[in-house]
């Protein structure tokens, strides 16, 4: 129960109150790998980076099993491009979790990082033997057939992963953009529309849509995209520059 309101609190505007709570939680329960691991995360989440190490390191430390502290340890070195010791990270939930996708999907964007693309498409490529409909690892692969400008392996992956995501509207605007780069602007279009229906509540595709409609020259469309749209979502800066560049 004092886990769950110091998850609630965290998520409040002072999250202090939750890290309290925590905290006074741990100091009864030293030994509980998860809620070391909850606090660690929340305080990186909220930029207290050396403080949210400490605790996933001592969650590592009472669990080594702990995916997601060792997850997000491997992610901050990947970001400041300590590029081995992420390795290191990724390699282990490799080895400790090798039926999840996320230690060969962190050791993808290791190696793309260090252009080591080989490595990088064996490791993603593991990731979707892992999970077939991974997200992350049809993405990764696709980019990597865009940049060799093999459109069409970058085009089965994209339609891979919407077998398992029909509506999932990063692949489906990253699917419109190789379109477009392939000179097939209907089915470009197609894709984006195909994100504004299955996302009736997320601007991104819509707003990408319009913009593709008044590059064209078709204002009317942008028009016609947006008019049964909440009065809340015509407020979003983006949706109003769109319809006043229309009109």
């Amino acid at each position: 129960l004092f886990a769950m309101v110091g998850q609630a609190a965290l998520r409040s505007d002072d999250p202090q109150v939750g890290y309290d709570l925590f905290e006074s939680i741990i100091s009864l329960q030293p030994e509980n790998a998860e809620l070391r691991e909850q606090l660690g995360l929340a305080k990186i989440a909220a930029g207290e980076r050396d403080e949210g190490l400490k605790e996933l390191q001592q969650a590592l430390a009472l669990d080594p099993t702990r995916a997601n502290s060792e997850l997000a340890i491997a992610f901050q070195h990947f970001q400041e491009a300590n590029y081995d010791l992420a390795l290191e990270g990724a390699l282990r939930i490799q080895k400790t979790h090798p039926h999840l996708p996320d230690g060969f999907n962190m050791a993808g964007a290791i190696y793309t990082a260090q252009g080591l693309l080989f490595d990088a498409t064996t490791a993603f490529n593991k990731a979707l033997e892992v999970n077939p409909g991974d997200l992350m690892a049809s993405a990764n692969l696709a980019s990597l057939a865009r940049e060799e400008e093999n459109i069409e392996e970058a085009r089965r992956l994209y339609d891979n992963a919407l077998e398992y995501h029909p509506a999932n509207p990063d692949i489906l605007i990253q699917y419109s953009r190789l379109e477009a780069m392939a000179g097939r602007e209907t089915e470009a279009l197609e894709r984006l529309q195909q994100a504004v229906d299955g996302n009736p509540n997320d601007l991104t595709p819509l707003v990408i849509l319009g913009r593709v409609y008044l590059r064209t020259g078709s204002p009317e469309k942008v028009i016609d995209l947006t008019e049964d749209l909440t009065s809340e979502q015509r407020l979003n800066p983006s949706l109003l520059e769109l319809r006043g560049l229309a009109h």
